[in-house]
């Protein structure tokens, strides 16, 4: 500091200036000051942001430097992630449930508690996974829908009556078609898609 060219520099001369706390001085308004001081030239100001530029990267290193010496992680790797266990997963979701439970009506939560039991969801899963699989639904509506019409279309040309059962015997011929379409798709392609 006792560098002649270093007392000189503008940048170090401006650091010190801001470095002094503001004296105040009978009859002179504060706000007055605190305006006066804070206009700077458009190089005080660039200066200033170099210096808080360096000094935010020199903060970065240290902190990387620190947390290479504690030994947390080496440069390069991915952090470890966590591993959850059954208890916390449960402990949360009964924590979300009942959060979610206290906005709901009386009726919606003791539905919502019936469905969420554990005995039925695993049953809805397994139907889910097995008896309403989407192209299953799909194709079976989709046959109920063109196999109805055309029945009905030649019953009511020829006279004849309709049972009831034409429908739901067009939904499981599509359902059937379906699940076959889906069982065919995983043992081509794979379950992954």
């Amino acid at each position: 500091m006792n560098n002649p060219e270093h007392q000189n520099h503008p940048e170090s001369q401006s650091e010190l200036v801001e470095a002094k706390p503001l004296e105040a001085k009978p009859g002179v308004d504060r706000g007055k000051k605190l305006e006066t001081s804070t206009e700077s030239s458009a190089e005080q100001q660039a200066g200033r942001a170099e210096a808080a530029r360096i000094e935010a990267e020199a903060a970065f290193s240290r902190e990387e430097a620190s947390s290479e010496h504690k030994g947390r992680e080496p440069a390069g790797s991915s952090r470890a992630i966590k591993r959850v266990s059954s208890e916390e997963r449960q402990l949360a979701y009964k924590q979300t449930m009942a959060h979610i439970r206290t906005e709901m009506s009386a009726p919606a939560k003791a539905f919502s508690q019936f469905i969420h039991q554990r005995g039925v969801e695993r049953a809805s899963g397994i139907l889910a996974n097995s008896v309403a699989r989407p192209n299953a639904v799909l194709s079976g509506s989709t046959c109920a829908l063109v196999l109805v019409s055309s029945i009905y279309l030649i019953t009511k040309l020829f006279g004849y009556p309709l049972s009831g059962f034409e429908t739901i015997g067009a939904f499981m011929i599509g359902w059937v078609i379906g699940l076959t379409y889906d069982y065919m798709r995983a043992m081509i392609i794979g379950k992954s898609q």
